[in-house]
């Protein structure tokens, strides 16, 4: 298994045994459909994961973390955006500090990615700022389907 294949591993049972501290049912899937977690609910999520990357040049401020949302599409040759398809939430574990965003899939649809600087300074406006709305949102999970 390759690193990221370890990580991606890791933030699904890391993600799992979150959800099943706060209560819910959770069933991983075995087959790699886009979904990797199924609620009891019957909420389906998708779980990223990734480590902190930083500028050597420009320090701590740069530190940040990339998600990717992209499918290799064979026939045509090229990555295009996951479609998240059948997903209700993403949900993004930062590894490194073992922070979650529990983020509704509408937000994200379309983006090949994903970056989250969870530094004090990041610019305003920026997809970052948007999400960090959702770090920690686990009381969306609780809605039913």
């Amino acid at each position: 298994m390759t690193d990221n294949m370890n990580l991606g591993k890791a933030g699904e049972l890391r993600v799992a045994a979150e959800v099943l501290m706060r209560g819910h049912e959770c069933f991983l899937t075995l087959a790699d459909s886009g979904v990797d977690i199924v609620l009891g609910s019957g909420l389906r999520l998708q779980v990223k994961s990734a480590r902190a990357r930083m500028n050597p040049q420009k320090g701590e401020r740069s530190r940040h973390y990339t998600f990717s949302f992209k499918r290799w599409k064979k026939r045509q040759g090229h990555y295009v955006p996951h479609p998240l398809e059948g997903v209700d939430y993403a949900v993004l574990w930062a590894s490194d500090d073992d922070a979650f965003f529990i983020v509704p899939v509408d937000e994200i649809k379309g983006r090949y990615g994903v970056k989250l600087n969870l530094t004090e300074n990041s610019r305003a406006g920026s997809v970052n700022t948007a999400l960090k709305r959702y770090r920690d949102a686990w009381h969306l999970l609780e809605e039913r389907r």
